[in-house]
């Protein structure tokens, strides 16, 4: 879902399994970046998990607009 709530249409022959995948994030912020088909063992770098968390978070707190403009300073 969008911020506004509506859904995103994901094009990719594995849509199904990474929506999937992307819904356990609510519990599991790392459940996306744990597949290792997609990401290899980025999982195991604390030096990318952590700040990947971060960002997920302000995603969800702070919204699209403010997360990409703090990374982007």
């Amino acid at each position: 879902m969008d911020e506004q709530g509506e859904p995103i249409q994901v094009v990719d022959r594995q849509a199904d399994q990474l929506k999937a995948i992307a819904a356990m994030q609510r519990t599991d912020p790392t459940a996306f970046i744990a597949n290792r088909e997609l990401f290899g063992d980025l999982i195991d770098e604390p030096a990318f998990v952590e700040p990947y968390i971060a960002a997920l978070h302000s995603l969800r707190t702070r919204g699209a607009r403010p997360t990409l403009e703090a990374l982007a300073t």
